[in-house]
């Protein structure tokens, strides 16, 4: 029940989207994926990403659509950027594979902070961090990094942690906050 929360959450919204002449989503989507390198291992990397894979990559992604990973080694660096195509997600899932394990703590903020300088390609743009551990969460964004993921859903799997990040959003969210206020006095 819990880890089809954030998948219908993600689909309520792409689906309030205007839908195009075929019937697809009217606006592109662009999608940046933090991969946490250090701490998500084995069993659990191979099950995060191919949930990742059916639910994002074949289910939700659509041609026309930005994707960009960052690897969250001990240093984080933009490892994949392409734009999704007729022929499917086979080069984006080949790239997420090749990611290299990485010991010591993962550069999560170091991913988000890269990830969230990016020019927006898209009218809708989402952010997942795919992380091994609560631990790796916790040590990861402390301090000034704490900003990074105010506006942040944290999603538990049984082996892994999925958060969504409100990236940018600090003034729409503002926005919402005074036109619900004033929707309400108006009543």
């Amino acid at each position: 029940m819990r880890k089809t929360v954030l998948t219908v959450t993600a689909l309520l919204a792409l689906l309030a989207l205007p839908l195009g002449a075929e019937g697809g989503r009217g606006a592109a989507l662009d999608l940046r994926v933090v991969l946490d390198c250090a701490s998500l291992r084995g069993d659990a990397r191979a099950e995060a990403l191919a949930w990742f894979g059916r639910t994002w990559l074949d289910g939700i992604l659509q041609e026309g659509d930005t994707l960009r990973f960052w690897a969250a080694g001990q240093k984080a660096a933009l490892a994949y950027e392409g734009v999704a195509g007729r022929g499917g997600a086979g080069p984006a899932k080949e790239a997420l594979a090749g990611l290299a394990v990485s010991d010591g703590a993962p550069d999560l903020a170091g991913a988000l902070r890269g990830a969230a300088k990016l020019p927006r390609d898209a009218a809708l743009s989402v952010t997942l961090i795919l992380c091994g551990s609560a631990e790796s969460l916790s040590k990861a964004f402390q301090g000034s990094d704490e900003a990074l993921i105010r506006y942040a859903k944290v999603e538990t799997f049984p082996r892994w942690r999925l958060v969504t990040v409100g990236v940018d959003i600090a003034d729409r969210v503002k926005k919402a906050g005074r036109d619900f206020m004033a929707e309400t006095k108006r009543r």
